[in-house]
């Protein structure tokens, strides 16, 4: 399959956003990633026109909100994933996420992927 993805990984753990993407590739995508885990990186990445933005909850002076925030300020229509060991999923829709991964269910990240990058194109 190796499906092409630009992705955008906001994350403070290098090891979470290397298993994010091979799990990726794993599922037949054939990504390119930046990553970052400051809004100054944020921006400039989002720059690159990323198709779908995966963000960890909390990292630090940086959270899941900041994320959101900037991403809905900038590439309104690119949609952010939260992967997170926990995370409040209600306030975080609120703001504009298009989904939710648990860290532990990553296998998952497939059909995330489809189903938010398909509601995408339909907006």
């Amino acid at each position: 399959m190796n499906t092409p993805l630009r992705i955008l990984i906001v994350d403070d753990s290098p090891l979470d956003a290397e298993l994010l993407v091979l799990t990726l590739k794993r599922l037949g995508f054939a990504p390119s990633w930046t990553v970052t885990d400051n809004a100054a990186g944020l921006t400039a990445a989002l720059a690159e026109r990323p198709e779908i933005v995966f963000t960890d909850c909390n990292m630090g002076q940086f959270d899941a909100g900041d994320v959101l925030g900037l991403v809905r300020a900038q590439a309104p229509t690119v949609p952010v994933v939260v992967v997170s060991g926990s995370a409040n999923e209600e306030e975080l829709r609120q703001q504009g996420a298009a989904d939710f991964l648990l860290k532990d269910r990553l296998a998952e990240i497939g059909t995330v992927v489809e189903r938010v990058l398909g509601a995408a194109k339909q907006t």
